[in-house]
């Protein structure tokens, strides 16, 4: 199976053209990890809007709802989108081709009665875990370089810091430098190990993006079939997105490649 995956949008006016190329590779299934809009709180209807391109393509999707999504603006959305869309919220776990989809929402990444609630869920279904995938928008927390490994901007005399997309202009401010550290959740990370999951999609941190294993390691796109891999497909408000083909045997393994709309990305530079 084929799949396409994208997160943070935030309304960088690219959704057509990413749901086109998806079109084009004949994925069998799109995951969409949350943050469509460009505000917090962002309104039904621009979460309509950002995802309309990827349901119109009739392809199965699933998405979930990011940190700038709220709980009601995201169900309101849900009325009036028409498609093929699979709700990770109201589907916590949704199978497709022998895969199973584990969904966390971007709202509750530290939330410890999800988690309890969610193990519960997956204790009654039975479900082969080596044969499934954790879908969620905040990443978890890692060792070294991984999905959640973020730059920021500081200053060194008030300890101010600029991240994300304000990253690089600070930067070019008197009096600031680099800072790295890993953002990602505590909690996600426990559910993960203890559920013993060994493929994690999350996104949020823009700058993150690329295949890594659990310890920081990069794992490179011409590694094929993998049998661990926490993936962050990059900012697809910056046209960057990733396709990830699946193996199912005894085993779930997977192999990944980035793909960019343009040559250059808003990030390149920033780890070096």
């Amino acid at each position: 199976m084929k799949i396409g995956i994208f997160s943070d949008s935030h309304e960088g006016n690219l959704e057509e053209r990413i749901a086109e190329r998806f079109v084009e590779e004949k994925v069998d299934m799109l995951i969409g990890l949350g943050d469509y809009g460009d505000e917090m709180n962002t309104s039904p209807a621009k979460i309509t809007k950002a995802l309309s391109p990827f349901c119109k393509t009739q392809i199965p999707f699933l998405a979930i709802p990011g940190n700038y999504e709220s709980m009601e603006s995201w169900n309101d959305s849900l009325n009036s989108i028409q498609g093929q869309l699979i709700d990770g919220v109201s589907n916590p776990i949704f199978t497709l081709g022998g895969i199973n989809f584990i969904s966390v929402p971007g709202n509750v990444p530290d939330a410890e009665p999800f988690f309890i609630n969610l193990k519960e869920k997956i204790s009654k279904s039975g479900l082969d875990l080596s044969k499934s995938i954790l879908v969620s928008h905040y990443p978890p927390r890692q060792i070294g370089r991984g999905t959640d490994y973020s730059v920021f901007a500081r200053n060194l005399y008030t300890g101010e810091e600029y991240f994300g997309r304000t990253t690089k202009e600070a930067l070019a401010l008197p009096g600031y430098r680099k800072s790295f550290r890993n953002s990602g959740s505590g909690k996600l990370a426990n559910f993960i190990q203890e559920m013993k999951i060994n493929f994690v999609f999350s996104g949020h941190i823009h700058e993150a993006f690329g295949g890594f294993g659990r310890e920081g390691n990069k794992i490179l796109p011409q590694i094929l079939d993998t049998d661990y891999l926490y993936l962050n497909p990059g900012p697809a408000r910056n046209g960057i997105y990733a396709i990830v083909n699946t193996k199912l045997e005894e085993k779930l393994k997977l192999s990944f490649r980035i793909q960019a709309l343009n040559a250059l990305t808003y990030y390149e530079g920033l780890f070096t």
